[in-house]
């Protein structure tokens, strides 16, 4: 009997050995030195990227190689991308960053007045100069000047005009207006307050604009008086 507890001691004590052993290895991992696991002692696929937290692995982790690889990977060459791969609508305004897309970036003719949808360039999106008069095909005629000219002379408003004067003496208004030149040829269209009975006459002088208004039994008369020049192609 005495040999009998005398194994079972010795089985509990080698026991104890084992689960001491198996304890020191779990609570006191090995300290492993630097550099001393490579790749190279790494089953494939025993890492995946389950195992790696977010956020764990930053740019500052990847040495200049891989990130030129990456950035290659990423990166568009020219003409890789042309229209015929871009699908329908997959690219929408929220796509496209402020000043993404600018003049330099649309190569001419590759808009056409087809691919403009109705009211969706308005005045606000044109700057002063986007659109000149000599880009408008045929241009039939161009408004050199338009204004307001009270009975006076006063210019109460006026677009390219530089003033204007009532004589007296020859009863009729003389209109300076910027750009004007005889050699071109001119059509002034005028309204007046006394209506359909009065009739105005016009001439087209060497350097001005000059209007005689007439009452309907042919007096000269002093009126304020709307009126606009094209400049005709």
């Amino acid at each position: 009997m005495g040999e009998f507890n005398a194994v079972i001691i010795a089985i509990l004590a080698v026991l104890l050995s084992v689960v001491a052993i198996i304890s020191g290895v779990v609570i006191n991992p090995i300290n492993v030195e630097e550099d001393a696991i490579t790749d190279r002692e790494l089953a494939n696929n025993c890492v995946t990227t389950a195992e790696i937290m977010d956020g764990t692995i930053v740019s500052t982790d990847l040495n200049s190689e891989v990130l030129a690889t990456l950035t290659r990977m990423f990166q568009v060459n020219d003409d890789s991308v042309s229209s015929g791969k871009i699908v329908d609508d997959s690219i929408t305004i929220d796509d496209i960053g402020d000043d993404a897309v600018g003049s330099a970036e649309i190569i001419d003719w590759s808009v056409d007045t087809d691919d403009i949808v109705n009211g969706s360039i308005t005045s606000s999106k044109l700057s002063s100069s986007a659109l000149m008069w000599n880009n408008i095909n045929g241009m039939p005629m161009e408004v050199l000047a338009a204004g307001y000219i009270k009975s006076d002379g006063e210019v109460e408003y006026g677009y390219n005009v530089i003033n204007a004067s009532y004589n007296v003496n020859t009863t009729f208004y003389t209109v300076n207006m910027t750009g004007y030149n005889s050699s071109h040829n001119y059509i002034t269209l005028i309204t007046f307050s006394l209506g359909a009975s009065a009739y105005e006459n016009i001439a087209h002088a060497a350097t001005a604009l000059n209007v005689w208004l007439y009452d309907k039994d042919g007096n000269h008369v002093q009126d304020d008086f709307y009126f606009v020049t094209y400049k005709l192609n």
